[in-house]
């Protein structure tokens, strides 16, 4: 029998719940270290961490790390409205980031992942490579976005120096492969060479078609040509500073002045 105004004693079961709560405070003191390790570590990295929640046109931020302030911008001006995300979207990348953003949440896309450009508080583009969580409660609706944010600036401008650079490499090679006019065929005075020569059908497997070349004039005391045909050809064609080309033959004989 305990005496008035003594202490009563705890039960077994007062025990163990005292001891479960000991137990719960010290798992919300583990992670609550935790989440402020992780917190510093995605605070120190140059990725930014955005929550956005699901209310199309507005996109209100409930989180953003502190890498927004590499864009000129606090958490704060985030998550108090001051500044929203759609505002400082590139006006010319509205249109697409809206239909990509529907498209993926028509089909349910749990991860997706888009470029665009945002406009920092000094108003410069800077290119964003966001990798896109979607988030559902316990019925499956969807109520969030979670963002990886990675600024890919100087990436996007190396691809674009390599595309140039690409094309000027490209137009090089098909000038160097394209062949340049023959020298003869591009004076002007040969202009009319072809309609000088003899007509294929009229001349003999084995003729030799003449070519007017104006430097020699028939001035020039080559001598005749040797080989199969050759008196036939000049017997044929006793032209003056005439050059001989055989049809079934690349050799050019020298010129002749008769």
């Amino acid at each position: 029998m305990q005496s008035d105004g003594a202490r009563p004693q705890p039960d077994g079961r007062m025990a163990t719940l005292e001891h479960e709560l000991q137990r719960l405070r010290e798992q919300c003191r583990e992670t609550g270290q935790r989440l402020d390790e992780l917190t510093g570590l995605i605070d120190r990295c140059s990725a930014v961490v955005m929550r956005w929640r699901v209310v199309p046109g507005a996109w209100p931020v409930e989180y953003a790390s502190e890498g927004v302030r590499q864009f000129g911008y606090t958490p704060e001006d985030f998550t108090s409205g001051r500044v929203s995300w759609p505002s400082i979207t590139h006006p010319d990348d509205v249109p697409r980031l809206e239909a990509e953003v529907a498209g993926n949440t028509a089909l349910s896309e749990g991860h997706f992942h888009l470029e665009y450009r945002i406009l920092t508080h000094a108003g410069e583009a800077r290119w964003i490579d966001a990798h896109t969580v979607a988030v559902v409660d316990a019925e499956g609706r969807l109520t969030h976005y979670e963002g990886f944010l990675l600024d890919i600036t100087e990436r996007k401008a190396l691809e674009e120096t390599l595309t140039i650079r690409e094309a000027q490499m490209r137009l090089i090679i098909e000038n160097t492969l394209t062949p340049a006019p023959s020298p003869i065929s591009a004076h002007p005075s040969h202009a009319g060479a072809s309609n000088r020569t003899l007509s294929s059908t009229s001349r003999s497997p084995h003729s030799y078609t003449p070519t007017i070349l104006p430097a020699c004039n028939g001035t020039c005391n080559g001598p005749r040509p040797r080989g199969r045909n050759s008196s036939r050809s000049f017997a044929s064609s006793p032209r003056k500073g005439t050059w001989y080309r055989s049809k079934n033959s690349a050799k050019r004989f020298d010129c002749m002045a008769r």
